[in-house]
């Protein structure tokens, strides 16, 4: 794991499957739900599980071994993960 401040409460999560969900279609059909319109190329699949393979120092609640599902919200568009396709 990273030793950045907020990596520290990071999870690292070993992916097992991706849902397609009725917004990712829309999104696939018509390139917007509403006002939000994808202006740059998008990976479709939000509502994730997988196994935590790796936890930072001060998460208390999870632990490597974990099974857990994850639904994330819309990503730091300035984020090294981001920026570095992750």
């Amino acid at each position: 794991m990273c030793t950045t401040s907020s990596a520290r409460r990071d999870c690292r999560v070993k992916i097992h499957s991706v849902g397609i969900c009725g917004s990712d279609v829309h999104y696939y059909e018509h390139g917007h739900i509403g006002p939000f319109v994808v202006e740059r190329p998008m990976i479709l699949g939000h509502e994730a599980s997988g196994t935590i393979v790796a936890v930072g120092a001060e998460v208390k609640n999870l632990k490597a071994g974990d099974r857990v599902a994850l639904e994330p919200g819309i990503p730091r568009w300035d984020s090294a993960q981001t920026l570095g396709g992750l």
